[in-house]
């Protein structure tokens, strides 16, 4: 069954829905889905989804994103720019143990993100400040290497976050690891933590806001949820994302929103021996039968034509980007692919994929196309929809075929993100002059560019994007979905002005 899919404000999906105030068995708790245990809740140190988006709600930064990905106030009330010079003036606002937020704690939190000692895995996010000083209590001057004038949507990640001294101190290594070690400075405050189960916070009265954040308490159940649609309908989770086949289930009786912001693919790992080669990678492309793939795919409801590394939901400076118009649609000489793969010797390799029926149809075509074409024999590895998102999330992997969630909702990350030295690039590509041009690039256009080089160097091969679902009870009103899980800089949920 198709769905009509919703409309993209930008890079957000707000969610509204008309509806009754009313109180569920849960009390007034809003009650949201956390795939895994925070593993630590420190933003200096913390990548992990579960605690960045944990994170999110518990503290604040300088600035924060809004729903058009635009930096806007946050800790920081205002901020001069003068060349390499940035002046942030701070709010007058509290940590949740009722001591005030200061330039100092934001010169502590930085400076423990680029302590050796520490070994933050943020460290590199810092790479372009030069210095940073506290001028009194509310005046934060930080000096970059050269100037940015993105440095406002830059500090808006958990990594810039303040970090009070004296409390790290006294948590003798266990900051951030349970309840009581965690201090607060954002709209809420944690007020339970039982690991592998739920984490509960209220409303932090010392926040500079406090008064308009609308929910008492928020409830994050961690773990899986076995049926998504009845804890919905009965008020056990008041928002949550949902498969294809529990979104149908949902239609008609629940709110039900769409976010095309994924792509489905076909990955090389280009750190694999064999696959570290352009040319070996565009081969492996032009030898698949592409005529009997996009059959494949548009049986099971997709077009393999037209797409993008970067999915439909991302922006630029808040406004659409052309998503799709940069494929190269353009495919070699097969018999000439051939060749090239016979003088290249690969090794036997593995192609992950998942064991859902249709798309490991999609890849035994694939890897029969190498067969008979490029006389190629690699083995084909079914994994659960879990497992293959894991594998490809830490590039464990040689070949795979499945979705990957874009690593941004701005394109210019996006892009950027397929040539880091972060765990966003699964495919692991490495191109200087690739990463320079995406850098520069200024316009749609010079995107537009950077995405067909993109294209020709090839650590992977689009084949269509993915919609993901998501959900609300039906009487919650003001939550809003954010795609690409969040990124830059945010959590899926925005709760703060939710009601029910």
């Amino acid at each position: 069954m198709k769905y009509k899919l919703l409309a993209l404000v930008a890079a957000l999906a707000i969610l509204l829905c008309v509806g009754c105030s009313t109180t569920n068995k849960y009390g007034d708790a809003f009650r949201f889905p956390l795939e895994g245990e925070p593993q630590q809740l420190d933003p200096q140190m913390a990548q992990d989804t579960a605690s960045v988006t944990v994170l999110r709600s518990l503290m604040e930064g300088l600035t924060r994103l809004d729903e058009n990905g635009q930096p806007v106030a946050a800790m920081a009330e205002s901020w001069q720019v003068g060349g390499t010079v940035w002046t942030f003036t701070l709010r007058q606002t509290n940590w949740s143990n009722g001591q005030p937020v200061t330039a100092a704690d934001f010169v502590y939190g930085w400076q423990r993100a680029v302590d050796a000692a520490i070994g933050s895995p943020l460290k590199n996010r810092f790479d372009n400040v030069k210095r940073v000083e506290a001028d009194g209590d509310r005046r934060l001057v930080v000096e970059l290497h050269t100037a940015d004038a993105d440095f406002a949507t830059v500090v808006a990640d958990t990594a810039f976050f303040p970090c009070n001294e004296a409390f790290f101190l006294q948590t003798q290594g266990r900051y951030g690891m349970e309840m009581e070690h965690v201090l607060c400075n954002g709209p809420f405050r944690v007020t339970a933590w039982e690991h592998g189960e739920y984490l509960i916070m209220r409303r932090n009265d010392g926040y500079y806001a406090a008064e308009g954040i609308r929910p008492d308490a928020v409830r994050y159940v961690i773990g899986e949820v076995k049926d998504r649609v009845k804890a919905l309908q009965e008020g056990e989770l008041d928002a949550c994302e949902l498969t294809a086949e529990q979104a149908a289930k949902a239609n008609g009786k629940l709110p039900l929103f769409s976010v095309c912001d994924s792509v489905f693919g076909l990955w090389f790992n280009t750190s694999v021996t064999g696959l570290t080669d352009p040319t070996v990678r565009v081969a492996l492309r032009d030898t698949v039968e592409w005529e009997l793939v996009r059959q494949q795919a548009e049986a099971m409801g997709h077009s393999a034509v037209g797409t993008d590394f970067v999915p439909p939901a991302a922006t630029v400076g808040g406004k659409a980007y052309p998503a799709g118009t940069a494929a190269d649609a353009v495919i070699g000489n097969r018999q000439a692919a051939a060749d090239t793969l016979k003088k290249a010797g690969l090794p036997t390799l593995t192609v992950l994929c998942s064991d859902r029926p249709d798309e490991l149809q999609l890849a035994r075509l694939i890897v029969q196309s190498w067969q008979k074409n490029a006389d190629l024999y690699f083995s084909l590895q079914p994994l659960s929809e879990a497992e293959l998102t894991a594998h490809l999330a830490v590039g464990n992997y040689q070949i795979a075929i499945g979705e990957a969630v874009g690593a941004s909702g701005d394109a210019k990350q996006a892009l950027a993100a397929y040539l880091s030295d972060g765990s966003d690039n699964i495919t692991r590509l490495q191109n200087a002059a690739l990463r320079q041009q995406i850098a520069e690039a200024d316009t749609v256009g010079k995107l537009l560019a950077c995405e067909q080089q993109l294209h020709s160097l090839c650590p992977a091969v689009p084949l269509w994007y993915g919609t993901r679902w998501f959900a609300t009870g039906e009487d919650v009103t003001g939550v809003q979905i954010r795609p690409f899980e969040g990124r830059p800089y945010g959590a899926v949920y925005e709760f703060t002005k939710a009601d029910k």
